[in-house]
């Protein structure tokens, strides 16, 4: 059994002073990315017709109209969860491309976590800058958040991830 997901890539092009330190601290392995496709179950066998698949999905939705700027610029938390997010200002071309990229998509649908669907289903892009932080830490991490946030990036391309059982990453790039 592997694990799949699919991603935009966003590089920082402006960031906060103080977002280097934050994620160092709270998330080291942080990479700037809007999941697209939350991570489903799928079986060895259907990686190649993923891939097709989404090659085919891309070829056919060109992301020329696709604005590649993104803003975040409000931060939100979910003290329950210990995550906290970076909201994108507006992003409606995005919402969209998601929306024909989860329609095109929908057959897999045997998401790892069960709260996944809903993310994928409420699509808002976000960054997350840090996920299932311990109680003790979140309190101190707010220190961080009350500077003011403003991000402001591009989508550099969409990155199919594939995880297999043994935790092995396959990271294959696909240009917009």
């Amino acid at each position: 059994m592997h694990v799949f997901a699919i991603c935009a890539k966003i590089e920082l092009t402006a960031k906060p002073e103080w977002l280097d330190d934050f994620t160092d601290k709270y998330n080291p392995a942080w990479d700037p990315h809007i999941t697209l496709k939350q991570p489903c179950l799928i079986e060895v066998e259907e990686i190649n017709e993923l891939k097709e698949k989404l090659s085919a999905f891309l070829a056919k939705n060109k992301a020329t109209n696709l604005s590649k700027k993104i803003i975040f610029n409000k931060i939100v938390l979910e003290k329950e969860n210990g995550i906290t997010m970076a909201l994108a200002n507006e992003a409606p071309d995005l919402i969209e491309f998601q929306k024909n990229l989860r329609f095109e998509f929908s057959e897999y649908n045997n998401y790892k976590d069960t709260y996944r669907k809903e993310y994928e289903d409420n699509f808002q892009p976000h960054l997350t800058l840090v996920d299932r932080i311990a109680p003790t830490a979140y309190a101190e991490s707010l220190k961080f958040l009350t500077k003011g946030f403003l991000c402001k990036g591009i989508i550099k391309n969409l990155v199919l991830i594939i995880v297999d059982e043994k935790s092995k990453k396959i990271k294959i790039n696909f240009e917009l």
